[in-house]
């Protein structure tokens, strides 16, 4: 995440706080993959969103979302609680939406320290992550829809937006 002097620079004179941002960004993550576009299922409504430039951050938000969710627990103490149990409850949002294996019960949605243990039971490894989440299966909606936008385009440019 530090990408120049100007990062270090900031976060040492503490202008910036990088668990502060990290859970920024978690809980923009969160709240994008759980939005009603990216759970639509209907690949006409899927191809007006992408026409809308909607899934723009749809790569990184499925790649980096779990980083920044794991950053922000190691860091817990340097973040107000605030935002921590905001973002923590978007996570369960996420995980309820998109874990595969189970649902997660009304007590745990609402428990911080539960949703960071269920958290904590997802897999390091992507790979891994992917056979106990659904977003790759969401991810593959959204680049099918896409490939059908540029399919039609080719095939009919008038019909391009």
């Amino acid at each position: 995440m530090l990408k120049s002097n100007r990062d270090r620079y900031l976060i040492q004179n503490k202008a910036l706080c990088l668990a502060t941002e990290h859970a920024k960004t978690a809980l923009f993550c969160a709240q994008f993959l759980t939005s009603r576009p990216f759970r639509l299922g209907v690949e006409r409504e899927i191809q007006e969103c992408a026409l809308t430039g909607y899934y723009g951050f749809h790569d990184y938000a499925t790649a980096f979302w779990w980083n920044h969710v794991d950053k922000l627990i190691e860091a817990r103490e340097n973040v107000s609680f605030d935002i921590y149990r905001r973002t923590l409850h978007s996570v369960a949002k996420l995980l309820n939406t998109h874990l595969i294996s189970t649902d997660m019960c009304e007590e745990e949605l609402k428990d911080i320290e539960a949703i960071a243990l269920r958290f904590a039971e997802i897999p390091r490894i992507p790979r891994e992550r992917e056979k106990v989440l659904s977003l790759e299966f969401c991810t593959e909606r959204v680049r099918d829809a896409i490939e059908a936008i540029k399919d039609g385009c080719n095939s009919e440019p008038s019909a391009c937006p």
